[in-house]
């Protein structure tokens, strides 16, 4: 299986055999199963769902119920950055790495797609998600009701925006080995892959280290959110996060 939009297209990426674009797989009789993945802050950009809003009245209706639990002038600047226009879009971008508006914009998006999906016939026998991916996959659900999902992630945001300043740099490593490149104060956010994880901290910390792979040819990308997630830096928060969690049902 393959998307594509014309015949050339459709040549490249079957002589180019891309596996995250051409995806291969034998029929059977047994029904597949279907996971829904919500990826946490970082997937974020500009445009994101913009065509699903114009067009599928789920999505626009669901999209709506998100901003409508949050304070008018606020929804109407973060959808403003996700539907920004063309000429806009790398500013829009680069502002959506504000954590409060990371958190509530992808959630949005993420639980307006799944509903999208689940409109369409797609049934999921999992969900599963990554950090705030997490909480739209317990909202889809049925944990948590939408208000108090979209409210906690922006709490999240807010509570990150008052954090020391931070960052976080993927790195195309085994785990081990890109801890031998990482400082003693910064910590490991995630592991993605057997060689892919995430390293958190400080901004000048993970400058340093983002060019000292650079320097070495160690493929490396800072995170696309402003904040220093999973690592002890974000302590100081903890006990405000957990005041308003005893607060959900």
């Amino acid at each position: 299986t393959l998307v594509c939009g014309t015949k050339d297209d459709a040549i490249s990426l079957l002589e180019g055999n891309d596996a995250k674009r051409v995806v291969e797989s034998e029929c059977s009789d047994q029904e597949p199963s279907l996971v829904f993945m919500f990826p946490g802050g970082g997937a974020q950009y500009a445009g994101m769902g913009r065509d699903l809003y114009e067009t599928e009245d789920v999505y626009r209706e669901s999209f709506d119920a998100c901003m409508d639990c949050l304070e008018p002038d606020f929804a109407r600047h973060v959808k403003s950055l996700i539907f920004a226009k063309e000429e806009d879009l790398e500013r829009a971008t680069k502002e959506l790495e504000r954590p409060s508006l990371t958190l509530t914009a992808l959630f949005a998006t993420e639980y307006s797609l799944a509903k999208q999906l689940l409109a369409w016939g797609a049934k999921p026998s999992a969900l599963i998600g990554h950090s705030m991916g997490e909480n739209a996959a317990a909202c889809i659900a049925g944990v948590m009701r939408l208000e108090d999902a979209m409210k906690l992630v922006l709490i999240r945001g807010q509570l990150f925006e008052k954090s020391p300043e931070g960052g976080m740099l993927s790195i195309s490593l085994p785990l081990d080995e890109a801890r031998t490149y990482m400082p003693e104060d910064m910590d490991v956010a995630a592991v993605n892959a057997p060689d892919l994880c995430v390293a958190s901290g400080a901004v000048a910390a993970i400058d340093r280290l983002q060019a000292t792979l650079e320097e070495k040819d160690i493929a490396c990308n800072r995170v696309r959110i402003e904040v220093a997630a999973h690592s002890r830096m974000l302590e100081c928060i903890i006990e405000d996060f957990r005041s308003y969690l005893r607060s959900i049902e």
